[in-house]
């Protein structure tokens, strides 16, 4: 699944957005398209499948794949209009939650990532931090629903910090575990200072939504 940048007359950046367990990669996209307004091509890689017409990851491994085959598969399809730049990995969920290594073996690639309502074993601890910036890793925004995610996410931007990493920490505690309105809003809000200089987002600015009074 893909959604496609609004307005571009020029190569877009390329926002790889893996859902979470019991989640399906058309719903990860509609959240994400909206957090980013509509600026970035948005690819979300299918998981394996699981009863109720839901999907799943078994592994960091089978994100890889499905992530490798769906950048590929955009690039090929919209040849001329992905941009060549870094790409984001945003995960929600199961997709933060088993994006460890795969951020530290890929952070040349993806030098920015969103970590939503998972991920919490690892971000706090030094190790990552460190493994993530030494390969390449530069900013991390880090998205909540939930108070706990709140309380992890504070402790993971003081120890990420230390390490050399920018942290942003953004959300809203009511939105509860999920990829809605009140967490699209929070993408919206913060989203801007996590590309600051990115390129592939020069004119991020000027193609933003407008929003009523």
């Amino acid at each position: 699944m893909v959604t496609l940048p609004l307005g571009a007359n020029e190569p877009r950046p390329l926002v790889v957005a893996v859902h979470g367990a019991g989640d399906r990669p058309d719903w990860a996209c509609g959240g994400w398209r909206i957090g980013v307004e509509s600026y970035a091509f948005v690819v979300c890689p299918m998981g394996l499948p699981m009863a109720g017409g839901v999907y799943g990851w078994s592994s960091t491994s089978s994100i890889a794949a499905a992530a490798t085959r769906a950048i590929s598969s955009v690039r090929q399809e919209f040849q001329g209009y992905v941009g060549s730049g870094p790409m984001i990995y945003a995960g929600f969920s199961q997709g933060a939650i088993l994006a460890n290594d795969f951020l530290v073996k890929n952070a040349a690639k993806f030098p920015i990532a969103v970590l939503a309502e998972g991920g919490y074993s690892y971000l706090a601890t030094s190790a990552f931090a460190h493994r993530y910036h030494a390969a390449g890793g530069r900013r991390l925004l880090v998205l909540c629903g939930t108070p706990g995610c709140f309380v992890t996410a504070k402790r993971a931007q003081s120890v990420a910090e230390r390490e050399g990493l920018e942290v942003i920490v953004t959300g809203d505690p009511k939105a509860g575990h999920n990829l809605n309105g009140l967490m699209q809003q929070a993408l919206q809000r913060d989203w801007h200072r996590l590309v600051a200089g990115i390129e592939g987002w020069e004119s991020y600015a000027q193609h933003r939504w407008k929003k009523s009074d």
